[in-house]
């Protein structure tokens, strides 16, 4: 058919068929005011909800930060002698530490299932947070692997490694792990890892 053809044919369809086409078109409902108000309120409202809840959980993969351990959970504080003689954290906690670093404060006990120490290095103002804690605590981190973090301009590095059901974190705040002599030593010194 000719195009001119189809303009003719189209311009002879009966009237009646056109405004009954037009009248099926015009029955879909239209939005209230109400719904109008609302259906952009119930968005804010998911997206709201998915922003506190998928949030935090993002957040707690950092790439490499020390998670954190709240003030609320009881902690028992116990001496270095006391933690490499523990059941659980004994073999599983260095028994050399690198030289220079010293024991902040006693070492914490969190429920049982975390350990938390800071050792300071005043001559190269650096701080090692060793955290012990079951696998599940860390989520999802990379093992084996040096991490490096960037803390308002102060390097630091992190170094996660599993050991029987646990991760050991070796936190540094300032310092490149890849440079520290007696690391490794530090690292194997642990029972489980002889």
């Amino acid at each position: 058919m000719k195009p001119i053809d189809m303009l003719h044919e189209i311009g002879s369809v009966d009237d009646k068929f056109v405004l009954e086409a037009d009248t099926e078109i015009s029955l879909k409902k239209k939005p209230t005011p109400l719904q109008r108000i609302l259906i952009p309120v119930a968005a804010c409202l998911a997206l709201a909800l998915v922003a506190l809840f998928a949030l935090p959980m993002l957040s707690n993969n950092d790439n490499g930060s020390d998670h954190a351990v709240t003030e609320n959970e009881p902690a028992i504080h116990v001496s270095l002698q006391e933690i490499q003689e523990h059941q659980t954290f004994g073999p599983l906690f260095p028994t050399k530490i690198i030289d220079g670093y010293k024991l902040e404060s006693d070492i914490g006990l969190y429920n049982e299932t975390v350990v938390r120490a800071t050792f300071v290095n005043e001559y190269v103002n650096d701080v090692l947070t060793i955290t012990i804690a079951p696998k599940e605590y860390f989520q999802d981190v990379q093992l084996d692997v040096v991490l490096y973090q960037d803390t308002v301009g102060e390097g630091g590095s992190v170094f996660y490694v599993y050991a029987n059901e646990h991760i050991i974190c070796y936190n540094f705040s300032r310092s490149d792990i890849a440079y520290i002599e007696g690391f490794n030593d530090m690292v194997f010194s642990s029972s489980i890892f002889r």
